[in-house]
């Protein structure tokens, strides 16, 4: 469980080596970038593990994590470089944000009018 950004950043630092702190999402959010970098990280791993020579180890780098942000009430996560895997990751973390309360974790909604964002009942009240 993740309590803010810095966190995040410290957990997984080699993905944040080129921006420093580049996450703007409220706390609801946390949890899912921090599954979304386990996952970029534990990619990265093991495509290192099965690299065939020391130099092919030495050339696989970590991705970098440019941005992540809300727009239009939905999560944004932004790397410096993408495959399949990776985009896979990305597009179930912005689903999953979907139905995720931006500010608490619970579950949630976009809110309709004015600016969107996906809110649970309790924080679209008094937000």
């Amino acid at each position: 469980m993740f309590d803010s950004s810095d966190e995040i950043v410290t957990q997984y630092e080699e993905l944040f080596t080129e921006r420093g702190n580049c996450i703007s999402v409220g706390s609801g959010w946390l949890n899912i970038v921090a599954d979304v970098c386990h996952c970029i990280m534990r990619n990265a791993d093991i495509t290192k593990e099965y690299a065939q020579t020391t130099e092919e180890k030495a050339v696989i780098a970590y991705p970098q994590v440019l941005q992540v942000k809300e727009k239009f009430g939905g999560l944004r996560f932004y790397t410096n470089v993408s495959n399949d895997y990776i985009n896979g990751v990305i597009a179930m973390a912005e689903m999953q944000a979907h139905r995720t309360c931006e500010y608490c974790g619970k579950p949630g909604k976009s809110t309709r009018g004015g600016w969107i964002k996906t809110l649970c009942d309790d924080c679209n009240k008094t937000k």
